[in-house]
């Protein structure tokens, strides 16, 4: 070959080299761009404390074919705007307002997908909320509900979102339902409908809140929010306050704000390590998933409960005290609680006695809470049977029914397991019995118990505990703790 030719060979491949390197590096700078894109776009964005967390915020207040609602949409904004600033990235980039049903399907749906792969998620719903059947539906702007075939059609069930969330496969999802409101539709295609929501089960690693008690009614507020979207935005600001407190707060707030009128409820699943919408800035950021913090959990399982009970030991309300027992039926200081109940129902004399006598502290976890629960019942059984024959009924909530007539009946459901799956709950029941000469049974409380039943309106009656002790060396006393509900009868 010429050495011109060679030469111009040369040159070309030169040029088509330096072509191949060019094409190469813009391919790998556009890669590059694509990953930083991809990790920083906001599905894959993680909080500060190293995280995802995802959100969906619905409000629903301008409804086409019923009452429509004042705040909803302003609770919305606020909760969503909360959540932003704690590091939450919303679906849709923004709270979801007056949503038809399709909408909301279709942002439920993306919200699942969104908490695959690990994510704390959080689902806020205000609005219309109906509990039919004992299952609890939400409400879209389009619903219009004609007849009880229509629910299947027009209503969300609250059962999807938790599906969405259990397919999700994430450790930690909270509902939060401030739904819980009247029937939106009168009587119209709701003949199954049951006041207020019911209680749920939550899948695990869940939490569910209500913004009041289940078959209790809301308030949707007087001023620009309500009082619990108010006063849960107040308590996710709050620093340093775990996932329980921060509920156990909200609960505490809107009942001061309300004078007691609305009571917010949570239930939840074991949750896996530990959650704060807002560290504290000395901690740092949480850890999500760590052996000291399951290890605390583990050594106290009954934190919530013992920070409920201080909050109301020193009280000399009884619907403070009744909230406590509702709440734990069957928990460490219930029957301190009831013992407290009956003095302040008594009136001062009775509760001279004790006057000198310092509040039950709360006592160490784990190994001592064991005795502290029986030294609770003794102190119970020796008030209950210095008397004779005491049945009492302390009311719950701010409903009032009319006394039932003396042959009503009253259903018996010897445990909590044996009840239906939504009622209200009238009052919390006691009776004691020292018994005489003769050995007491539960079958002789149910009489006593279901006349209070009555007296309160209530046509059912859940025990929730029994206990018995000898009063001498030949007769045995009782004593039964029980809720008076009301089960809807249509």
């Amino acid at each position: 070959m010429k050495p011109a030719r060679m030469s111009s060979v040369l040159s070309r491949a030169r040029v088509g080299a330096n072509r191949f390197l060019q094409v190469l590096a813009c391919l790998l700078l556009l890669a590059g761009a694509h990953v930083v894109a991809a990790d920083q776009s906001p599905s894959n964005a993680p909080s500060a404390g190293g995280e995802r967390r995802v959100a969906l915020v619905i409000g629903n207040g301008h409804y086409r074919s019923t009452a429509p609602l004042q705040n909803p949409p302003n609770d919305a904004r606020l909760v969503a705007d909360t959540l932003k600033s704690l590091g939450f990235q919303l679906v849709n980039d923004q709270p979801l307002l007056d949503a038809d049903r399709t909408t909301m399907e279709q942002s439920i749906r993306a919200f699942g997908k969104r908490l695959r792969g690990g994510a704390v998620g959080v689902f806020y719903y205000a609005g219309h909320g109906v509990q039919v059947d004992g299952e609890n539906y939400l409400v879209p702007v389009s619903a219009n509900i004609e007849d009880p075939a229509d629910i299947k059609y027009e209503l969300i069930g609250v059962s999807y979102v938790l599906d969405e969330m259990r397919n999700a496969g994430n450790r930690l999802n909270i509902v939060v339902l401030d739904a819980c409101r009247n029937n939106p539709f009168g009587a119209r295609g709701l003949r199954s409908y049951t006041r207020g929501l019911a209680v749920m089960q939550a899948p695990a690693g869940t939490i569910v809140s209500y913004a009041t008690q289940p078959g209790n009614t809301a308030t949707d507020g007087t001023g620009r929010n309500s009082p619990f979207a108010s006063a849960l935005t107040a308590s996710m600001m709050k620093p340093g306050l775990g996932v329980f407190e921060m509920f156990n707060d909200v609960g505490l707030s809107v009942k001061r704000a309300t004078g007691g009128q609305q009571q917010p409820w949570f239930d939840t699943s074991p949750i896996e390590g530990h959650f704060l919408f807002r560290p504290s800035s000395a901690a740092g950021p949480e850890e999500p998933s760590s052996a000291p913090t399951a290890q605390r959990e583990a050594a106290d399982p009954t934190a919530d409960e013992r920070a409920f009970w201080e909050s109301v030991r020193d009280s000399k309300s009884s619907a403070e005290l009744t909230a406590y027992v509702a709440r734990y039926p069957h928990g460490i200081y219930t029957d301190i609680a009831n013992a407290r109940l009956e003095e302040l129902k008594a009136g001062p004399s009775a509760a001279g006695s004790t006057a000198g006598a310092p509040p039950a502290a709360a006592p160490a976890p784990a190994a001592s809470s064991s005795g502290t629960a029986q030294s609770a019942k003794a102190l119970h059984f020796g008030a209950a049977f210095l008397h004779s024959v005491q049945t009492t009924a302390t009311r719950v909530g701010t409903h009032r029914y009319e006394p039932l007539p003396a042959n009503a009946p009253v259903a018996v459901f010897s445990s909590p397991g044996e009840a239906p799956r939504s009622f209200e709950v009238v009052a919390v029941l006691s009776h004691a019995d020292p018994c005489g000469f003769k050995r007491c049974t539960l079958k002789d409380a149910v009489e006593p118990l279901s006349a209070k039943a009555r007296e309160v309106g209530a046509n059912a009656i859940i025990i929730d505990g029994t206990q018995t002790v000898k009063t001498s060396l030949v007769s045995t006393g009782i004593a039964v703790d029980a809720r008076a509900i009301r089960i809807d009868s249509q």
